[in-house]
């Protein structure tokens, strides 16, 4: 630990591109996140900055400056936006990347994770102002999947139209690898529903009895049930059909004890902080019931159970969107644990 010259605690200073410990101070400034001391890599050349905000907030590095792919110049402007990388941090950076992204037309789940890969390749030092560092970033990285690899170069497309005001021509092509999906026993997914807390279970048997995604389950509304028919109204996403569907009296039931905090059902937060809760409350029944099947299964396992039961009813795949959860006493309907037999 050292102490910088506004007697704030922080860890040891390196260069983020080269990982020099020789830096030098380069001034201080003041931002929106407030007093901001910047340094000099003499090693190589790079300029960066480290938080120096008097509170205890957690220490970030962002952007200062950055030279061009010569390094000729040291204050590359980019004239269409009128923004030069210079007079902004990191922060900055994906606020005005997130602002494009809505003029563009995105939804909103699609920009937030398009924002979090730019913050990601900025977190790993990957020169923002050069695509070949991104090239040689994703080449590096072997554990990373191709499908991955993928979505980092749809988000990174979006920055250097952003930065450049042109398509990125000669962009590396990675192509997601489609793998089996698990397919778990009924018995799994009941002792989950029954096994999780509070919103979890009637979140989980919507997913199983209507075959929704997560994303649509998590921004249903109130007034998308009808108690009286027992239908939900599920409004599409991602160029999804909308659909009518039927549910349980069990379902119904754990849904009226819900709370009306607002007009959603679930929805309270960030969908990604749901999950990460319900990961954690799988593993600790997996613990406690010694099921480790329970650990392989996700919100998507749900649907993927549906969609699977649905095909043994309809012989046409395409007629499972929008069915109702197959009816095992219906003596026209295959066993739904037909596909767990081996």
């Amino acid at each position: 630990m050292i102490t910088t010259n506004l007697g704030v605690e922080s860890a040891k200073i390196v260069c983020p591109r080269c990982n020099s410990e020789k830096v030098w101070k380069d001034g201080i400034r003041n931002n929106v996140s407030g007093l901001v001391q910047r340094y000099t890599c003499p090693d190589c050349g790079y300029r960066f900055s480290e938080s120096a905000v008097l509170s205890n907030e957690s220490r970030y590095y962002g952007i200062c400056r950055v030279g061009d792919i010569q390094g000729e110049s040291k204050n590359l402007t980019v004239v269409s936006l009128g923004l030069t990388t210079g007079d902004n941090d990191s922060s900055r950076t994906i606020e005005l990347y997130g602002q494009h992204l809505k003029k563009e037309g995105l939804r909103p789940s699609t920009i937030d994770g398009y924002m979090r890969i730019i913050q990601s390749l900025l977190k790993n030092s990957v020169n923002l102002l050069n695509p070949d560092s991104v090239k040689e970033y994703l080449a590096s990285k072997d554990e990373i999947t191709e499908g991955r690899k993928r979505n980092i170069i749809h988000a990174y497309k979006h920055f250097h139209v952003l930065c450049f005001g042109e398509e990125w021509d000669n962009a590396p092509k990675y192509k997601r690898v489609k793998k089996p999906q698990y397919l778990p026993k009924e018995e799994t997914l009941q002792l989950i529903i029954a096994g999780v807390p509070n919103k979890y279970k009637p979140f989980c048997q919507l997913l199983l009895e209507a075959g929704l995604s997560s994303l649509e389950a998590w921004l249903l509304k109130w007034s998308c049930i009808n108690f009286d028919t027992g239908h939900v109204n599920v409004t599409p996403i991602k160029n999804r059909n909308p659909r009518t569907l039927p549910l349980s009296q069990r379902l119904l039931h754990m849904i009226k004890l819900l709370p009306r905090e607002s007009e959603y059902l679930f929805k309270k937060g960030m969908l990604d902080s749901f999950r990460e809760g319900f990961r954690k409350h799988r593993v600790k029944l997996a613990e406690e019931l010694d099921e480790p099947e329970i650990l392989k299964c996700s919100f998507k396992t749900f649907r993927t159970y549906y969609v699977t039961s649905c095909s043994y009813k309809f012989n046409d795949p395409f007629e499972v969107q929008g069915r109702p959860y197959p009816d095992e006493h219906d003596p026209n309907v295959h066993s739904k644990r037909t596909f767990n037999e081996p």
